[in-house]
């Protein structure tokens, strides 16, 4: 385990974004403690206890666009057009995928123990046959940076 100094963890930060990483980490605004995206290194919070998020909310998003549909049915009410999939006959929908892969790797920055933990849980789940191949794209290019608990 290394210890760093407040300037080489600011160049480590600064050396991650180089290399095509977005820099996640614990930054305070109004007093509440949150992970977000590091736009500026200095907004790094180190002396808190608990986040109001989780790097779960990074790695398996709660909101992810897979694939829309297209609906060749239509059905006039109320002097509307309204376009729906329906269940009669051939099937009138198009599915067409559009995901799109994560935007580039990923770093936890001055994140706690338990959070590491919590991350190992997620890779037992998410990781194990069969393993969901959207988080485990998230997953394969992130890189830790530990806070140790005081």
């Amino acid at each position: 385990m290394a210890k760093l100094s407040w300037q080489e963890i600011l160049g480590l930060i600064q050396e991650l974004r180089k290399r095509g990483f977005e820099v996640v980490g614990p930054s305070s605004e109004g007093g509440v403690v949150k992970l977000v995206p590091l736009e500026d290194e200095t907004k790094l919070e180190t002396d808190y206890v608990r986040t109001l998020n989780s790097p779960k909310d990074f790695l398996l998003p709660d909101k992810e666009r897979l694939f829309r549909y297209k609906s060749t049915a239509t059905i006039t009410s109320y002097g509307l057009k309204i376009r729906f999939p329906t269940v009669e006959g051939p099937c009138p929908i198009t599915i067409v995928p559009e995901y799109s892969p994560p935007r580039g790797k990923l770093a936890f920055f001055g994140i706690h123990p338990c959070m590491v933990n919590s991350i190992r849980y997620l890779d037992k789940v998410m990781l194990s046959d069969p393993a969901d191949p959207y988080y485990k794209a998230r997953r394969e290019g992130l890189f830790i940076a530990v806070l140790e608990c005081a």
